[in-house]
């Protein structure tokens, strides 16, 4: 009895071990979800526009240091980014891949070229 409850124990073992590997489709998403996340997070007027009233006691941070963490954070995005094998998902998911991409390296550029000391007023900007 033993021997078949220590037999049962390692095919259980065996067959739930360690959990199955996120596909590249679903580390896109989740990185995807993740940054949504954080866009409404730091932009609380904007979540708010959207419909979305859990940040409407909060206004934007933008100070320098918020500014820089805010790179930081799409640098580390977009390493996470690579990291994905864009030849394993889906025309549709490739184009995702792409826009995303684009616009992390867009932020960083623009950040790199400090164009978010532009100055702004009420008439333009």
């Amino acid at each position: 009895m033993k021997t078949l409850a220590f037999c049962l124990l390692i095919f259980f073992c065996l067959v739930s071990g360690a959990p199955a590997q996120a596909t590249e489709a679903e580390k896109l998403h989740a990185l995807f979800a993740r940054e949504w996340e954080r866009t409404l997070e730091a932009n609380p007027t904007f979540a708010s526009f959207l419909g979305d009233k859990r940040y409407n006691t909060r206004w934007a941070e933008r100070s320098l240091e918020a500014i820089s963490a805010q790179n930081k954070r799409r640098i580390d995005a977009l390493a996470e980014l690579k990291r994905i094998d864009r030849s394993r998902l889906s025309p549709a998911d490739r184009v995702n891949y792409d826009l995303f991409k684009d616009g992390y390296e867009s932020g960083i550029n623009n950040y790199n070229t400090r164009l978010y000391l532009l100055p702004i007023s009420q008439r333009g900007g």
